[in-house]
């Protein structure tokens, strides 16, 4: 069967939050015992995203191959989508709170039924500002890329401006290239 949907609407069986897909364009074509997603275009939460790959079943907990993009993207301190990332990714985002424009993308696998998913990304940020939960000062115009794996992520090219003391003038910070494992990385506050 070959789906070609226009202007249609879908609601992820994603808990707690169901989010909704709306205006979702694209093919998705079922062989069988398998879902294959092609060009699937749309918006969720004001973020417009791009969605290819494959389902191996109609279950659930269904094994997946799935790439997604979105953006250029503007959030604040608390999108809604933050409540269905893995606990590592909500832990780092907590940590540095940051808001401002990025883009994204991730691929997420899951091998066998049941079993875990796995994922790799990048998100570009565009121009954006945080402030480290453990560091008092504000971090501004920050941009660079930032590679994310199932356990650990990469810092490219970060840079921003901060304040340099009482006399408020900024000073910009440079990271070229950082490796964070989330092992060492989430550890408790």
């Amino acid at each position: 069967a070959v789906f070609d949907l226009r202007d249609f609407q879908i609601t992820l069986p994603v808990d707690p939050i169901r989010p909704k897909l709306t205006g979702v364009n694209g093919r998705v074509v079922i062989l069988n015992d398998q879902i294959n997603v092609e060009s699937l275009s749309g918006v969720l939460d004001q973020l417009p995203f791009a969605v290819q790959g494959k389902i191996d079943g109609f279950s659930v907990d269904s094994p997946f191959d799935l790439t997604a993009y979105a953006g250029p993207l503007e959030f604040s301190d608390n999108p809604l989508y933050m409540t269905v990332m893995p606990a590592d990714v909500k832990k780092i985002f907590n940590r540095f709170s940051p808001s401002g424009r990025f883009k994204a993308g991730v691929r997420l696998t899951r091998g066998e039924p049941h079993g875990q998913i796995d994922y790799q990304g990048m998100v570009e940020v565009l121009e954006a500002s945080a402030r480290f939960i453990k560091f008092p000062y504000h971090l501004d115009r920050i941009t660079g890329k930032l590679h994310f794996q199932t356990d650990r992520a990469e810092i490219e090219n970060l840079a921003g401006y901060g304040e340099t003391g009482g006399d408020r003038k900024s000073t910009r910070l440079n990271s070229s290239h950082l490796v964070i494992s989330y092992a060492v990385f989430c550890l408790k506050k």
